[in-house]
């Protein structure tokens, strides 16, 4: 993810390439990680632990925080 992306758009390419892994969530949450850049990265890392229950809240989270962040197009 980079701010030239739609968080929203961001999350459906994330679901897109894990299809075939979309059932096993915690593996989604795992991953997730990998295909955020060096800013939304270090937004990741600063979550306290335990506070992401689910991979639906994660992206809930990811999108309230970087919604806000997105350039207008």
């Amino acid at each position: 993810y980079n701010d030239r992306m739609h968080p929203v758009e961001h999350v459906s390419h994330f679901n897109q390439r894990m299809a075939v892994h979309s059932r096993n969530k915690a593996l989604m949450c795992k991953v997730f990680p990998s295909s955020l850049g060096p800013v939304v990265t270090r937004w990741f890392d600063g979550l306290r632990e335990g506070s992401i229950s689910s991979f639906k809240e994660l992206t809930r989270a990811f999108g309230s925080r970087f919604m806000t962040c997105n350039r207008i197009s």
